[in-house]
């Protein structure tokens, strides 16, 4: 799992490591990499000081190509490779997990800041070898599902959204977005449903007549950090031997420099400050293992993931030194990689970890119309989450019982159970991230019952199966399920498979034999491990969310229901 509790006070490190000088007539080569951006497009604090933010570190890119070209841009040529001679890259999770602002618009607003980095050269699913903008796809990338984004990386009309009552409305306040002009690729990820790469395993940039291959890759691992129906999407391969399969090809093609973006990463120590102009030792974690082993047709790899701070000279099996970057994470800083590349290959590699202060240097001018664009989403993601959908005629509170169910979590039960039309709703609170207070309900509070817009199923089982579903969430080792529809009394006292009685589903005893209708979300429906018995049911998708469920359930009127599960004293 990513670090998210990394010490802002590193952020002012700015580490250069050098392997080595290289004559005046090498082309000079500067790569601006930012990884684990997670849609944070409004600036953050850190000690005291703004830090971060898609206008502040889009003046820090567009200083580093001005100083490359020495002077400012005056023409739309000027912002060309040729001109700049700089590479914008993303290791991965630039997207995903984002805050309100741009996670409500599925992202939206981060993808305007990609597009207002990329040249002219750069067009949706375009190759351009002159685009000066490159991506790979991190673990939070998938966390929706391969649908919402493939939506993402190809526009909507590659996988139309669903189109219930919350789409309707959070398309009021901004409709679906194009596809953005940045190039993705990934070497080690498969659509499971026809086994096809999901994008290109690579792609050459080439600046100043010189060719730089870059390999984008995520890691092995992604597919525990999802949901069971989101992670069965896809199919994740070991990267390395993917990754060292596309840089040969990449160094076939001409490539006489090859840049890993891998979506995997360690941590290392910050050097105090008099030693940061020097190598800063080693990292440790999965990151070094991987670089290990890497071919030698590798020369970086730019990392990601674990939201820490790497620079340094990492040796694969032959002993060849990589240079293994990460900049912390949310656009707080940056690696500034520069690269010396004669006709043999590169011949002198530095990079530095940027911080990316708002009160100093670059940031003190942040890019007016990337501030614009960032402040209208925030603006327009406000008064979403301000739109009265219904009303409460009480407090519904996501505060745990004595049975660890919640008074939110029936409501979300019960507005499954009426989605589906079905006898009995099921719902989790691990899925549910706050409650519904008395009186007017904002679109915010839905939002936070239901976070993860997460599809219904609907199964048909036998009472006897419903009674073996109860007692697995009672097992030693289970999941509290909440419920709408039926109510049973539960005793961890007793003996495990038999700690479930007095079931009834609207109000009469549950029979063993009959069959009722049960609504699910995704994540009840579909999770082979956890919830064994509702997976055995082999339940079908309906044409809802548990988000417009939710919602038309609000627009009706919110009333409290009591937990389903009554605990002896």
């Amino acid at each position: 799992m990513a670090n998210r509790f990394w010490s802002f006070a590193l952020l002012g490190a700015a580490i250069a490591v050098a392997a080595g000088a290289a004559p005046a007539a090498n082309v000079h080569v500067k790569i601006i990499a930012i990884n684990d951006f997670h849609g944070q497009v409004l600036p953050r604090r850190a000690q005291g000081r703004p830090v971060g933010g898609a206008a502040v570190l889009a003046a820090y890119v567009r200083a580093a190509q001005d100083a490359m070209r020495g002077r400012p841009a005056a023409t739309p040529e000027d912002d060309d490779l040729d001109s700049t001679g700089t590479i914008i890259a993303f290791p991965g999770d630039f997207a995903g997990a984002s805050p309100i602002e741009s996670a409500v618009f599925d992202d939206a607003p981060a993808d305007a800041f990609l597009d207002r980095l990329a040249d002219r050269h750069c067009v949706p699913g375009g190759a351009d070898a002159r685009c000066n903008v490159v991506g790979t796809l991190g673990n939070h990338e998938f966390e929706n599902g391969l649908p919402a984004l493939r939506r993402r990386l190809f526009g909507p009309a590659a996988s139309p959204a669903p189109a219930g009552p919350a789409r309707a409305l959070i398309a009021r306040f901004a409709p679906p977005a194009p596809a953005p002009r940045v190039p993705f690729v990934s070497c080690n990820v498969l659509d499971a449903a026809d086994g096809k790469p999901l994008l290109p395993p690579s792609r050459i940039v080439e600046v100043r007549g010189t060719k730089i291959g870059f390999v984008g890759a995520v890691l092995r691992e992604t597919q525990r950090f999802l949901i069971p129906s989101r992670a069965e999407q896809i199919r994740i391969s070991d990267p390395i031997p993917a990754i060292n399969a596309a840089a040969r090809d990449l160094r076939a093609r001409g490539a006489r420099a090859v840049v890993v973006l891998l979506h995997d990463g360690g941590s290392q120590t910050v050097p105090p400050e008099a030693a940061r102009s020097k190598p800063a030792g080693q990292p440790v974690g999965a990151i070094v293992d991987e670089v290990y082993r890497l071919d030698d047709a590798v020369d970086i790899v730019l990392s990601a993931h674990s939201h820490n701070y790497t620079n340094a000279l990492v040796a694969n099996r032959g002993g060849k030194q990589i240079l293994v970057t990460q900049a912390f994470a949310f656009g707080a800083a940056y690696a500034d990689v520069d690269l010396e590349i004669d006709e043999s290959g590169v011949v002198a590699k530095n990079a530095a970890i940027v911080a990316a202060w708002g009160d100093a240097g670059p940031g003190r001018r942040p890019d007016r119309a990337v501030a614009e664009t960032a402040d209208d989403a925030a603006h327009r993601a406000e008064e979403l989450q301000r739109e009265v959908v219904g009303r409460a005629a009480d407090d519904v509170s996501a505060a745990k019982g004595a049975a660890g169910l919640t008074p939110i979590g029936a409501v979300v039960a019960e507005a499954a159970r009426a989605a589906a039309g079905a006898d009995v709703g099921f719902a989790s609170g691990a899925t549910i991230a706050g409650g519904i207070d008395k009186g007017k309900v904002a679109f915010r509070e839905i939002l936070l019952a239901a976070p993860y817009e997460l599809r219904l199923y609907k199964a048909e089982m036998t009472g006897e199966r419903i009674l073996a579903a109860l007692e697995e969430q009672w097992a030693d080792k289970g999941t509290p399920l909440d419920a709408a529809g039926l109510t049973y009394v539960a005793d961890r006292r007793r003996p495990e498979g038999a700690r479930v009685a007095q079931v009834k589903v609207g109000g009469a005893p549950l029979d063993a034999a009959r069959v009722y209708s049960v609504a699910l979300n995704e994540y009840l429906a579909r999770d082979p491990v956890r919830f064994k018995t509702f997976f055995a049911a082999a339940a079908k998708p309906i044409d809802a969310t548990d988000l417009d469920a939710l919602l038309t359930a609000a627009r009706a009127g919110v009333r409290p229901l009591p937990p389903a599960a009554a605990i002896p004293d």
